[in-house]
């Protein structure tokens, strides 16, 4: 015994940096062959550093069941990074293959399907994460909202205002669950509705810059430049770090000269 631990003190003692060594160190008395590796899988700044040397490792003999979902995740982030979508599902994919109910895969595959426009699959993510809370809007509350996107985003209206009125009705305070309410309303061509939804919302957080987005891209859809212009206008005013985008819209509007 004493020999082999001597042994593994060795090897450590041999690596150029003491914190690596001490980790690898730790994994090999634990029974892993792949400690720097790893280490350099999950401590990885960049991307490409991350899908280099996690997808060696995963291409090594020995990797557990464990540690190959912690390595399937850090890559399928890094390939949203790259914007390779397509990428991270196989890899989330891979993940729930092993463990279906890995919470972090689901949410990440519903991420990844979205930025493919593959919004049912993404709903079918977001109703498996809501599934694990028992249903429980308290405790899910964001994955509501994201599952009620998706199914905007496909085009399931109804499907979408089901999910935000169990929102307001356990937050009534919710602002993104009147805007969606209110989102939902405008493609149903129900202004009177719409509008509402964003007077809620700004009621409830007067100083938050999103109702009034929200309501200038529907004053815009029905054709209102009034009402678009005059939120835009608040926008740029009250939100000045970020009003590029906003000018330019006024700008699209008429307006020379915006603040």
């Amino acid at each position: 015994m004493l020999a082999r631990w001597a042994a593994n003190a060795k090897v450590c003692l041999c690596a150029r940096w003491l914190g690596a060594a001490i980790a690898h160190c730790a994994f090999a008395n634990a029974g892993s062959l792949h400690a720097l590796e790893f280490q350099a899988c999950t401590d990885a700044q960049n991307s490409s550093a991350a899908l280099r040397e996690c997808t060696a490792l995963l291409q090594s003999p020995g990797v557990s069941d464990h540690d190959r979902i912690e390595l399937y995740l850090k890559r399928g982030q890094a390939w949203l990074s790259q914007e390779e979508p397509a990428e991270t599902v196989a890899d989330c994919t891979r993940i729930l293959a092993i463990d279906a109910a890995q919470e972090q895969a689901l949410i990440l595959r519903a991420r990844a399907n979205t930025a493919l426009g593959a919004h049912k699959l993404a709903a079918g993510d977001w109703t498996a994460v809501i599934g694990k809370a028992g249903g429980e809007v308290a405790a899910s509350e964001n994955a509501y909202l994201e599952r009620a996107s998706s199914w905007l985003a496909a085009g399931s209206s109804e499907a979408a205002l089901a999910d935000y009125d169990k929102i307001v009705e356990t937050n009534p305070s919710s602002v993104k669950a009147h805007l969606g309410r209110a989102s939902v309303f405008v493609t149903m061509n129900d202004r009177d509705k719409a509008l509402a939804g964003f007077a809620r919302a700004q009621a409830i957080d007067p100083q938050n810059t999103a109702p009034y987005i929200a309501r200038a891209e529907a004053a815009e859809r029905w054709g209102d430049t009034t009402m678009a212009i005059e939120n835009y206008l608040v926008v740029v005013r009250n939100n000045t770090r970020s009003a590029g985008p906003y000018r330019k819209a006024l700008q699209r509007l008429g307006v020379d000269t915006p603040p």
